[in-house]
């Protein structure tokens, strides 16, 4: 396991770091959040706050899993390095660098590692699956339920759209509406519509067939009443017939 790189923190990122502060960090990407984020971790573990209180909420798994990879990293390089380049890195966190602290930072690999539950580094969509999962029932949902992965719910999908057209009617306008979308946007748009469909399910199910046509006029800025043949001649109407002339001599 190599040795992080930790860089000393700037004033402002040492009190967003400081445990017994509350802080609401707003910055730009690239600034050093995920390291102010470990770092408050760490002074939380030097601090003497069991692995176990302590939960790390992210917004993707690969923010989860960076910051999971930095921290046993730096608690990795801190059970072995030489005590110098130790009270270094303590100092770069405005922790206290003395030999109380330089000899509980060495523990804390061994600590995070036989924990029961570990650090809680996780998403916050894994934190709330966890939670529904402890109140089932309060949460309208059945016990024992689990979350389908995108890769199963992609092929649910497909299973689900060969089974309504394997049983659509010959001349069904489903099946046409579906070939229109392929030879459009390919295979590809069709499981993109398809699948944002499938997220407003109940909306789509609660929407009368009568107010569709009114918003579909609307999105394409035409009349919301009238025939093709009067939205056409009203588009003809606009055209600058002079200046095509003009342009084509």
């Amino acid at each position: 396991m190599s040795a992080p790189k930790l860089m000393k923190l700037l004033p402002e990122q040492a009190a967003a770091a400081d445990p017994l502060a509350h802080a609401w960090v707003a910055a730009s990407a690239g600034t050093g959040k995920t390291q102010v984020l470990s770092a408050r971790v760490l002074r939380l573990l030097l601090a003497g706050v069991p692995p176990h209180a302590i939960l790390c909420l992210t917004f993707t798994k690969l923010a989860a899993a960076e910051m999971q990879d930095r921290v046993m990293r730096t608690l990795a390089h801190w059970a072995r390095c030489d005590p110098a380049t130790l009270a270094r890195n303590l100092a770069d966190l405005g922790a206290p660098a003395d030999l109380a602290t330089q000899t509980r930072a060495r523990r804390l690999f061994a600590l995070v590692l036989d924990a029961p539950q570990g650090l809680a580094v996780q998403t916050i969509h894994a934190f709330a699956q966890s939670l529904i999962a402890s109140f089932p029932v309060e949460a309208g949902v059945a016990p024992g339920f689990a979350v389908i992965d995108d890769r199963d719910a992609s092929a649910l999908r497909r299973r689900l759209l060969a089974e309504a057209i394997e049983g659509a009617a010959p001349g069904d306008p489903f099946l046409a509406d579906l070939e229109a979308i392929a030879i459009a946007g390919g295979e590809g748009r069709l499981a993109t519509l398809a699948s944002a469909l499938a997220g407003h399910e109940a909306m789509l199910a609660a929407l009368p067939p009568a107010g569709i046509l009114p918003k579909v006029r609307r999105a394409l800025g035409l009349p919301t009443d009238g025939d093709a043949a009067t939205a056409l001649a009203a588009a003809h109407a606009r055209l600058d017939r002079a200046g095509i002339g003009r342009l084509a001599a």
